[in-house]
């Protein structure tokens, strides 16, 4: 009998550690064919040695520039850039350590992202003035380059952002639900290919149905990115202190689009919370009005919290209005 049981669990453990590396296989030779797509090198520039990822389209003044949020790539803007850039210079990018840009998982801070931002645009040639669109997190990171460029901007535009107070003013619940995985954890599932398989038949960003093209990406390419991504959701909570004080942006024109939540905020499965976070998301988000002397909230009825993937008609239409001003 003990003997039986021992064969028994050997058995299994065998059939784990097969299936382990199987899947690692696997996901390394995902991760060289996804490699090989490598965008060409007149995408990228050198900024303090990292090499730094950027799409530019367009020409001529001003110029439109995109920023994603937490650990987004230049890829959520991809439509709405295609468009705006017949009209205007256009230009996305991934910040160091996402996508294609290297860098690694080093520590974010509100200091680095804005120099990076800064040689980006010098060394890439961009027209003056700029007109800033930032999701997400963008609403945190855009922050100092606003205060230190207000002579340079010409309007920003808030897709569904974050707000320095959302943190703060969560319930101790809804704190719990915004925890950050364990880096080892997630690496185990990233690097014996179980996160690909998951993202195979669960949504990524459950706002977004599975099939949809940006799901896919995210199954296909988070191997390059989820270290930062990580990093960055570590390091949120020092950066969204820091903006509490940069509290004007003067008479900018600044235009808040905010998701409608057709479909409430299910994604936090318990009721309660979902009706907590979308109160408080609604009360925050008409609080950025008070950035600017020129500013103005659009719904994007039609959307969540990926407005630029989920409602990109209404993003554009705001960048057109101060495009042809």
């Amino acid at each position: 009998m003990k003997k039986g049981l021992t064969r028994f669990l050997k058995g299994v453990l065998f059939f784990f550690l097969a299936v382990l590396v199987m899947g690692t296989l696997y996901e390394h030779g995902a991760q060289m064919y996804f490699n090989s797509k490598r965008p060409p090198q007149n995408e990228f520039c050198d900024i303090n040695g990292v090499r730094t990822h950027f799409v530019k389209k367009g020409e001529g003044g001003p110029t439109v520039v995109f920023q994603s949020g937490l650990g987004g790539d230049y890829k959520i803007w991809e439509q709405i850039q295609d468009s705006v850039s017949k009209h205007t210079t256009t230009i996305s990018y991934d910040r160091a350590g996402l996508m294609w840009s290297e860098g690694g998982a080093q520590t974010k801070t509100l200091e680095s992202i804005t120099s990076e931002l800064e040689q980006l645009l010098e060394k890439t040639n961009c027209p003056k003035p700029y007109i800033l669109v930032g999701h997400s997190l963008a609403g945190i990171t855009l922050r100092p380059f606003v205060r230190d460029h207000q002579q340079d901007i010409s309007a920003v535009i808030f897709a569904d952002v974050s707000h320095p107070l959302q943190i703060k003013n969560a319930s101790k619940e809804l704190k719990k639900y915004l925890v950050v995985p364990p880096k080892w954890l997630v690496s185990v599932l990233m690097e014996t290919g179980i996160a690909r398989l998951y993202f195979s038949y669960k949504p990524f960003m459950t706002d977004l149905p599975l099939k949809h093209w940006m799901n896919k990406h995210v199954r296909d390419y988070f191997y390059k990115s989820y270290q930062t991504f990580l990093q960055e959701a570590v390091d949120d909570d020092p950066m969204f202190e820091q903006v509490e004080v940069i509290t004007s942006f003067g008479d900018i024109p600044l235009t808040v689009i905010t998701g409608g939540y057709p479909n409430g905020a299910d994604f936090l499965g318990e009721k309660s919370l979902a009706t907590e976070y979308l109160t408080l998301h609604r009360q925050q988000q008409k609080d950025l009005l008070n950035l600017s002397s020129h500013s103005k909230q659009v719904i994007a009825h039609n959307s969540g919290h990926y407005v630029p993937l989920q409602d990109p008609e209404v993003v554009i239409e705001a960048i057109l209005e101060f495009v042809s001003r």
